[in-house]
């Protein structure tokens, strides 16, 4: 039992906290849904084929509008019902008073007189002259085969004025046919009646090219002239939303409609013509280059990423290539240069090597990461000689560009470059990042290491010879081409191309690594708690409101600051601005906590020196600082210097590391309401939490993509609760078998959410944000729950006993009743500890390491079996097993992936397996998919194995016939 030595006083004072939190917490809810209960409903009219308001074959409204409206439900207050009517209908039925609400109404519609109109615009909208697909009569803005055309006219599209102003600038006459809905429009432009129909470019049409471009038209919301009380509200809220998100339009039309000026054109006659006339386009494609681009041995065809990109474009546009191989690949560009080729399928571009080389380029179709590889604790100078393969003529050019002071030195190829620095010849090498999951392998280099945070991306584009053939032609196509494609597909041509295989180092290597950073840790804490028992109550005033790293004000006090900021400065604008170090985790890993808390210092110093006559300022938590500033003082060179190098000792070394840093800023606007601060700094945290890893900006204001994720949340928060009281979340069990036997021995208990409709939800869809706002904690009961009650049912059917693992996420380690209600479920069904076993993930294990080992521990001690999930994905958990009394690991399946393709895969498994039994704990392999692989794993050793190979997961009423 753990003593408190006098310490009465404060878990006095705790309980008092938690049960005013606890009681503040049921009127605030009570609160939440007195209010919840007193929304006001508003009713909205759709159409069928609306593009503003889509359903989904289940039912489901989704798109454009849908989000618009969810948006401003959510700072109105209202809940809505949506209502389909005939588009002929629609304005009857709102002057009527059977709607309240209609989207994407234009302002000079034939009853204007009678509507009310917001007064910002919600939507963007051009009229588009469509043919058919296969009409070879008319092309994009060809105005003398448009011109006498019959044009089929919607009546209740009201595009019909941008058309004749279209066609008034542009000497076009045309017979107009008008209909009453779309449904009959395209039917008669399939059926030839019309030669072309006037739609609206948001709507999805399928066999139909463009063929013409009007004016924007803007939309509004519409309202009966009989509801200005609805309409004010509406104005008054939307005015809200656009001075929070000025370009919410703008973002909001990307993410459902694309960017016009990529999407909205057409093929042209003379692009048509080049096409028909299929000329053979001549590509020249680096034959040594896997996965990325090279000769296939088997086919002697050309094969890869590049290859894969080139194919969509191909069966998208029309246009045949043909491939030529090059073993030298700076002489590609020379061939484009002279003529002997047409284009290079896959490389970086800028004006310099277009100049150079007399070629134009495409748009960018992919991004690719370059891995900057330096030496094990070295610096990098600031005149660091980097290696670089000679046929690597585009990459060099981008690192004269970006890094002019870093010297290039030319070798040939890459494993002669990674030589080079791992023998002292250059400082850096620069390794495209599928490279190193595929071909190259780090731990071959005894002195190399992937210098953290600085990985560069870079974009691919085509590049096109200026002497090719109507290569002004040529490159409209192919970047129309481009833009028609989804990135994914894109994306998905690098995925299928990389094996994601990482190198994992022996187990030895790991704790070896990792065991000084440990005792460091472990040290650090044991300091710290010395430290903080010795000061007397009048210091606690200033640890309560300073940060003890860096000596910054921390989040309580900025908090407090800030508030009185906004309140005392209503009419003045304000900034918030949340940074972190990118990847701040592998410093500590790398260098250790101790030079980890130096940069933290050195980044705190700066943010003083930079912000301290103009801002407040604070470090929130880990490698988090927040920034508050009136906007007019604000600008973005202020945030370039926090990203300088970094000196620091270590090992008696001087050594300099050049930090990541990401910002995300929120924008609050003068006038107005002011709220919480605590809203704006999560604002701000989710717009730099949005920027990817790869992203080249390190600057995210908070804008309306993270909104559209927001309200995405914020539906699934809407139903969550409903649907665990009406049972649509449902446990699957997935088998655990014994190798050596093939017999049943356990399962895993996995929880589906399944609508009514039939639709299942992905878990990764709901489990992350259940974990964030705590309702985890509920579903994650109500399995266990569902599990004891199975295994009870088993039980008095006389069925034999087997041992259901069930997940626990990292909110139940902080959760202090965890085990007070999973012992009374226990005590309820009177189901064994034993046969209830609690899995923990390795990503767990690696934070709050301290917490995650009393929690384990206290697991055992009420006598449950722990597994520990996932392992091998990381690295922490190699270094609490030592002193955690874990029965189980359940290796992770990519160590199993690799298996076939990689001897040194298998070494690792086979030494996690034999390290285990020495330690008297079990393993299981997830994801056993081949027979090879489960003869593999019980020729080691293995214990259980479970995955496809025997069975995916299954509802409990089947897996019951299994037993």
């Amino acid at each position: 039992m753990r003593k408190f030595h006098g310490r009465c006083s404060i878990v006095t004072i705790a309980i008092m906290v938690l049960v005013l939190t606890a009681l503040s917490a049921r009127v605030f809810a009570a609160e939440q849904q007195e209010k919840k209960d007193e929304k006001e409903k508003i009713t909205v009219g759709y159409t069928p084929y609306d593009p503003m308001i889509k359903e989904d074959k289940d039912g489901n409204l989704y798109g454009y509008g849908v989000t618009y409206l969810n948006e401003l439900a959510r700072r109105a207050g209202w809940t809505y019902k949506f209502v389909k009517v005939n588009e002929s209908e629609r304005i009857e039925k709102l002057l009527n008073g059977d709607i309240d609400l209609l989207c994407g109404i234009h302002k000079d519609c034939a009853q204007k007189d009678q509507l009310l109109f917001c007064k910002e615009t919600t939507a963007l909208e051009y009229g588009m002259l469509a043919a058919l697909k296969n009409n070879t009569d008319i092309f994009f803005d060809d105005f003398q085969h448009i011109n006498g055309k019959k044009i089929g006219i919607n009546t209740s599209s009201d595009l019909e004025n941008a058309l004749v102003r279209y066609a008034k600038e542009n000497g076009i006459s045309y017979e107009p046919v008008y209909f009453d809905d779309y449904e009959s429009l395209q039917e008669a432009l399939n059926n030839k009646t019309i030669d072309i129909m006037l739609v609206s470019s948001l709507r999805d049409i399928d066999n139909i090219k463009y063929v013409g471009k009007t004016y924007s038209i803007p939309e509004s919301f519409a309202v009966s002239g009989n509801n200005p009380q609805l309409m004010d509200k509406l104005n008054k809220t939307d005015l809200e939303l656009k001075r929070e998100q000025p370009f919410y339009i703008a973002a909001l039309h990307e993410v459902f409609f694309g960017v016009p000026y990529q999407k909205l054109t057409g093929i042209t006659r003379e692009e048509y013509e080049y096409v028909s006339s299929e000329p053979t386009i001549k590509v020249a494609y680096n034959s040594d280059s896997y996965p990325i681009e090279y000769t296939d041995e088997k086919t002697n065809k050309y094969a890869g990423v590049y290859a894969e990109t080139m194919e969509l474009i191909s069966q998208e546009s029309g246009l045949k290539f043909e491939y030529i191989p090059i073993k030298d690949f700076s002489k590609a560009w020379e061939m484009v240069r002279d003529g002997e080729a047409d284009i290079i399928a896959g490389s970086y571009m800028d004006r310099e090597l277009a100049e150079k080389y007399h070629m134009l380029y495409s748009q960018s179709y992919l991004s690719e990461e370059y891995t900057i590889v330096g030496r094990k604790g070295e610096e990098i100078p600031e005149n660091a000689v980097i290696a670089l393969p000679k046929c690597f003529v585009e990459i060099q050019s981008y690192f004269q560009s970006e890094e002019p002071k870093w010297e290039i030195k030319e070798y040939k190829d890459i494993t002669t470059c990674l030589e080079a620095v791992n023998e002292g010849e250059a400082d850096l090498t620069a390794v495209n990042s599928v490279f190193l999951q595929t071909v190259y392998n780090l731990s071959n280099y005894e002195q190399l290491r992937i210098v953290p945070n600085m990985t560069r991306t870079i974009p691919i584009y085509i590049g096109i010879g200026e002497n090719t053939q109507n290569a002004s032609v040529l490159k409209s196509i192919l970047d129309k081409t481009i833009n028609k494609i989804p990135e994914e597909k894109f994306q998905k041509c690098v995925t299928e191309n990389a094996i994601n295989i990482s190198y994992k180092p022996t187990i030895w290597e790991v704790v070896r690594q990792f065991i000084p950073h440990i005792l460091l840790a472990i040290s650090a804490v044991i300091v710290a708690v010395a430290y903080i028992i010795s000061k007397r109550e009048k210091h606690y005033k200033h640890l309560a409101l300073t940060d003890s790293v860096t000596g910054l004000w921390n989040e309580v006090k900025f908090n407090k600051e800030a508030q009185e900021l906004l309140e005392k400065n209503q009419e003045q604008a304000y900034i918030v601005i949340t940074i972190d170090i990118n990847k701040f985790k592998f410093i500590n890993n790398d260098f250790g906590v101790r030079i980890g808390d130096n940069i933290l210092k050195t980044l705190g110093k700066r943010i003083q020196e930079i912000f301290g006559g103009v801002g407040i300022y604070a470090r929130e938590a880990a490698d988090v600082f927040m920034i508050m500033m009136a906007e007019k003082d604000y600008r973005e060179e202020m945030l370039r210097p926090l990203g300088k190098e970094i000196s620091f000792e270590n090992a008696g070394k001087r050594q300099s590391y050049r930090i990541t840093i990401k910002a995300g800023i929120c924008v609050i606007e003068a006038g107005g309401e002011r709220k919480d601060i605590s809203r704006y700094v999560d604002q701000a945290s989710m717009a730099r939490k949005n920027i990817k890893e790869s992203a080249s900006e390190n600057i995210a204001y908070y804008d309306e993509k993270i909104k559209k994720r927001i309200a995405q949340e914020i539906a699934i928060e809407n139903k969550m609760e409903d649907a665990l009281l009406k049972g649509e979340f449902q446990v699957y069990l997935q088998p655990k078998y014994y190798l050596p036997t093939g017999e049943i021995v356990g399962a895993e208990a996995l929880v589906r959410w399944v609508e009514p409709s039939g639709k299942i939800i992905p878990p990764d869809n709901f489990i992350p944000l259940f974990e964030r706002n705590g309702f985890i904690i509920q579903v994650d009961f109500y399995v266990y729950e569902q599990v004891m009650k199975r295994m009870q049912k088993w039980k008095q059917e006389g069925r034999r006993q087997i041992c259901v693992s069930v997940n626990v996420s990292r909110v139940h380690v902080r959760t202090y009743d965890f085990f007070q209600r999973l012992n009374e479920l226990i005590e309820k069904y009177q189901i064994p500890k034993e046969y209830f076993e609690l899995e923990l993930t390795e990503t767990i294990m690696g934070s709050a390491q301290g917490m995650t080992k009393d929690f384990i521990q206290e697991c055992k001690k009420q006598g449950y079996k722990v597994s520990i999930d996932d392992f091998g994905s990381g690295y922490s958990s190699l270094n609490l097993l030592k002193d955690l009394p874990v029965d189980i690991l359940k290796i992770d399946k990519g160590f199993l992936d690799e298996t076939a393709e990689s001897e040194r895969s298998s070494i690792i498994v086979e030494q996690v397996v034999e390290m285990a039994k020495k330690m008297k704990i079990g393993t299981l392999c997830e994801g056993v998919e081949t027979l090879k692989q489960a003869e593999f794993l019980k020729g080691i050793g293995c214990d259980m194995a479970q995955g496809y190979l025997f069975s995916k997961p299954i509802p409990m009423e089947e897996f019951e016939k299994m037993i």
